[in-house]
């Protein structure tokens, strides 16, 4: 089996990293095949034949920001804590978030929003589920949904959230305040007893 030709992965990649550009620029940018080809230096044909429509080109540009910015969290190791590891990977999240503000608000007021959401829902269960202390406590439970189904719901509330808060532009995000609120609803919704709650937060203990 022969990879990808170089140049097909390039030109594609030329028309993910101009969606990108266009959707960090302003909000409520133009999105049209025209200005895409010429933003990225590639005809047409060449967007057609990758993407076929802007839809499937600003979910692969979100998919590649997601990516950038889920692989920069930090695995968990044995004695990682609940607090510790939401503290680290939310913040890091949060702050990246942020920081590309304005290209998640284009995303999800605009013709990605659906799918931009169910992608980041995915990610975020994926990493409660496999990468995060919680993971165990989830897979071993005795219930009559499954493992996933929990995370997938979890995840839910903290993408409805995050949506929130992105969306409302009069109100600044502080990734550390919104780390920690993220971390205790997650905990909350998977049902720990206050003894664990107040061992994970001592601060916010009764």
């Amino acid at each position: 089996m022969t990879g990808q030709d170089p140049r097909t992965a390039r030109s594609s990649q030329a028309l993910i990293d101009a969606m990108t550009r266009i959707l960090d620029s302003s909000t409520s940018p133009e999105l049209n095949v025209s200005d895409m080809v010429k933003e990225a230096g590639v005809s047409r044909p060449t967007f057609y034949q990758h993407f076929g429509d802007m839809k499937a080109l600003v979910q692969a540009a979100t998919q590649d920001r997601l990516n950038a910015t889920f692989n920069a969290t930090q695995p968990i190791t044995l004695n990682t804590s609940w607090a510790q590891f939401a503290r680290t990977n939310f913040r890091l999240m949060l702050a990246e978030m942020n920081k590309n503000r304005t290209f998640y608000i284009n995303v999800l007021r605009g013709v990605g929003g659906y799918t931009a959401t169910n992608d980041v829902l995915e990610m975020i269960a994926n990493k409660i589920l496999d990468r995060s202390p919680m993971g165990p406590v989830l897979r071993t439970r005795k219930s009559p949904v499954s493992p996933l189904e929990q995370a997938h719901f979890m995840s839910a509330g903290v993408v409805w959230l995050l949506a929130r808060r992105i969306l409302d532009e009069s109100t600044e995000i502080h990734p550390e305040e919104l780390a920690d609120h993220v971390g205790i609803l997650l905990l909350h919704s998977a049902g720990v007893s206050q003894e664990d709650f107040n061992t994970a937060y001592p601060e916010y203990a009764n």
